[in-house]
């Protein structure tokens, strides 16, 4: 996941959009703080760029690792695995952020202008792909007490689950996401 996106950019979208914090460090940001930033922003647009180059890669990852997950060696599962966690947390964003953006699952649709620029879809049809994501990304991640020095600094099951539930809440499925918890 790119850095400048969750450190920077990610940081400015989601707090200093609230009246709760204020962003002082750097100049360019202020329009984010006073709500008033122009729609050809560069930094506007980067959390954009920057999710759906993650999103290239994550897919350019599962369409080497097929459909049959028993067929995967268990590293290959926690490869997959990640890809599924790290694309369901980019549209998460995404479809916060923007609220409808395209979905693009296939790596295929890259070799096309068309793919590449598809029409933007509904909020609970990327909801819906970030749901099962993630659902499929818990299943195939370890735990931190299993994955050992494998999961330090990545994703495991566990947070996997915590963003399944996030995603379950944004929607309101409240008793779904305590269910979830309680199973996982």
């Amino acid at each position: 996941v790119c850095s400048s996106d969750l450190a920077r950019v990610g940081y400015t979208i989601d707090v200093c959009r609230g009246d709760e914090a204020w962003n002082s460090s750097q100049v360019w940001y202020l329009p984010f703080d006073d709500l008033d930033v122009a729609a050809d922003n560069d930094i506007a647009y980067w959390s954009w760029r920057e999710w759906y180059y993650t999103i290239n890669v994550c897919n350019f990852i599962l369409s080497r690792t097929g459909n049959d997950d028993s067929q995967l060696t268990e590293q290959m599962q926690r490869i997959k695995g990640q890809a599924l966690f790290v694309r369901g947390l980019a549209y998460y964003n995404l479809a916060g952020y923007y609220q409808n953006p395209p979905l693009i699952t296939d790596y295929e649709d890259y070799s096309s202008l068309e793919g590449l620029y598809g029409a933007n879809s509904t909020y609970d049809k990327v909801f819906d792909q970030v749901e099962t994501d993630l659902k499929e990304a818990i299943s195939l991640l370890p735990s931190r007490d299993v994955g050992g020095e494998w999961s330090g600094g990545r994703a495991t099951c566990g947070a996997a689950a915590g963003y399944y539930a996030r995603a379950l809440m944004q929607r309101h499925k409240y008793s779904d996401a305590l269910t979830d918890r309680k199973s996982t």
